[in-house]
């Protein structure tokens, strides 16, 4: 055996998280849950408008918004309700591909402490949420129950990244810890 297999067969392996990872571990855990529990609720909604047939209700109606029938507006312009369906799916698509990258970053970076997969979190997340809960009681002055739901996930979101928000914050990025054999020889 060389002097090299026997140094790396006696050595400790490396840590590559910081300490406070690991003291904090349940936190991101919990954190990381939370987070992720709003990003299946979205994948969720995003497969109900994919699959449902959610521009037009089961009695027939359109929406409260617009009082037509699905029968109505086919005689109309037969493209509106294709079209009504494709923003359907669109946007179903976009909920749950949104869902999932809320469960990737939070289950494969915020749990192991990465602080740019919480930062990532809050620009790509935050935004999408807050106008998913509220932009139809701006539009149209009340909230549906896809609107609701939009809050709930919001409320679970923003709870999973605000309690790790200390470690986060005061986390010191790119700085290595000396050890003696990383210590420059000036030193």
């Amino acid at each position: 055996m060389t002097r090299i297999e026997e140094t790396m067969i006696h050595e400790a392996p490396i840590e590559l998280r910081p300490p406070w990872v690991r003291q904090n571990r349940r936190l991101l855990n919990i954190a990381a849950a939370l987070a992720a529990c709003g990003g299946l609720i979205a994948v969720a909604t995003g497969v109900f408008f994919v699959v449902g047939d959610h521009p037009f209700y089961r009695d027939g109606g359109f929406s409260e918004e617009i009082n037509m029938t699905r029968t109505e507006a086919e005689a109309l312009n037969p493209l509106i309700v294709e079209w009504t369906m494709h923003v359907s799916d669109q946007v179903g698509t976009m909920s749950a591909a949104w869902g999932l990258f809320v469960i990737g970053l939070a289950w494969f970076g915020l749990r192991q402490g990465q602080r740019s997969a919480w930062i990532m979190l809050w620009v790509g997340g935050l935004p999408a949420l807050l106008s998913a809960s509220f932009s139809e009681y701006i539009m149209f002055g009340h909230m549906d129950e896809g609107s609701l739901l939009s809050t709930a996930v919001l409320v679970l979101f923003m709870a999973g990244m605000i309690a790790p928000a200390p470690l986060f914050l005061r986390a010191r990025v790119g700085v290595r810890a000396r050890t003696p054999d990383t210590a420059s020889p000036e030193a």
